[in-house]
């Protein structure tokens, strides 16, 4: 796709920041790498990002189709599969009806098995 190379170099570019980033922690805090107390401090440092990121994964990211369909929450489940079409930029090719069943049915929701 037309989106494969500038986001294969933009994970790359996250791991070079990632290197930089963790070198500028140890440069800041452990200059020597003797400093016994500042372990902590340093692992702190190492969580930032992540910590950071939190607030903005939360907002964008949706529940897995799976879980919608497990937990009956069909409109939501709707609304997640016609936003996976619509990034996907490509057409569905067929139409699709959910059906979830009621709570506590007794259908399988993984593959059947057909070797008997």
């Amino acid at each position: 796709t037309r989106y494969r190379d500038p986001l294969t170099g933009l994970l790359t570019l996250m791991f070079s920041l990632g290197e930089i980033f963790g070198a500028l922690g140890c440069i800041i805090f452990m200059p020597t790498l003797t400093e016994v107390g500042q372990w902590t401090t340093l692992c702190t440092w190492a969580t930032m990002p992540s910590y950071l990121m939190l607030p903005v994964s939360y907002m964008l990211l949706e529940e897995s189709p799976r879980y919608l369909a497990v937990k009956c929450k069909t409109e939501q489940l709707k609304n997640v599969l016609e936003a996976m079409v619509r990034w996907s930029r490509s057409p569905l090719g067929c139409d699709v009806d959910i059906d979830v069943g009621s709570p506590g049915s007794t259908r399988s929701s993984g593959p059947k098995d057909v070797s008997d």
